[in-house]
């Protein structure tokens, strides 16, 4: 039976790892793995309309977007939902928020979504949660791309941006919804907690020096088994992809698996 002080150190473990997904609206730039783990809602809708207004302190221009949803992917069932987002025109005035996605009446898109502490649905991370999805009128193939310049991208994983002067492919919509399940999500999380107990942190014999080591060890180790088969089986995957994803491996790990140690030696001494 577990005992409370392992208890202590796997929620602390996981509070720690899931926090940056819980932060929402971040610019570094996510995966789509990140954007499915750290969206509360994921739609596909239609556009029906915007309207701007000031705050309640009257200094700032607020837009809402109005969205008819056609399919939930994640989250409560819905006809709508309303998006908020800092900026807009009104009044002769306009306030702009570099990074914020456009949003044209009509248009289609595939909506990554999360909420603030008041419930207030927002695009996560900024215009990189939005896609607009475009239909073949001969075909009737639905293919997706980001609408704003500089942030498109060139396949449907790992989110990877175009470079300058580089075409940006229409993506099939069907790859994409293929690759956001939570559920797998989720559970590899779960197991990677699970394993930083078992061989990083949890030993009676863990120091903070250790965890630190073990940790980094350990998550190298693990984002390199993904990111190297990716490397073998994808076209789009590159050594620079792979090369930041082990190093953000390692750290977050050994940072994780060290302050959840050390929060639990605090709330829990060992006797």
């Amino acid at each position: 039976m577990p005992t409370p002080r392992f208890l202590i150190l796997a929620t602390a473990l996981a509070v720690i790892l899931f926090a940056p997904a819980a932060g929402a609206s971040q610019v570094l730039h996510q995966t789509l793995r990140d954007l499915t783990l750290s969206s509360s809602d994921i739609v596909i809708g239609q556009v029906e309309g915007t309207r701007a207004h000031w705050d309640e302190s009257h200094r700032k221009i607020v837009t809402e977007v109005t969205v008819r949803l056609s399919e939930t992917l994640k989250g409560a069932p819905a006809e709508h939902l309303t998006l908020t987002q800092l900026g807009g025109d009104l009044d002769g005035f306009r306030y702009a928020v570099a990074g914020n996605p456009l949003f044209r009446p009509g248009e289609e898109a595939l909506l990554f979504v999360w909420r603030d502490a008041r419930g207030r649905a927002q695009v996560n991370g900024l215009a990189q949660g939005k896609f607009d999805i475009t239909t073949d009128a001969a075909t009737g193939e639905r293919t997706v791309q980001r609408g704003l310049e500089g942030l498109r991208v060139r396949e449907a994983r790992a989110l990877s941006l175009v470079k300058a002067g580089e075409q940006a492919p229409q993506l099939r919509l069907g790859d994409m919804l293929g690759e956001i399940r939570p559920a797998p999500a989720v559970l590899f999380y779960l197991l990677y907690v699970a394993g930083i107990l078992i061989f990083v942190s949890g030993p009676a014999t863990a120091t903070w020096p250790t965890t630190l080591l073990y940790g980094a060890l350990f998550g190298l180790f693990c984002y390199a088994t993904f990111e190297l088969t990716s490397l073998s089986l994808l076209k789009h995957w590159t050594w620079t992809v792979v090369a930041v994803d082990l190093s953000w491996g390692a750290l977050v790990t050994a940072v994780s698996a060290t302050l959840g140690l050390m929060i639990t030696n605090w709330l829990a001494p060992r006797v």
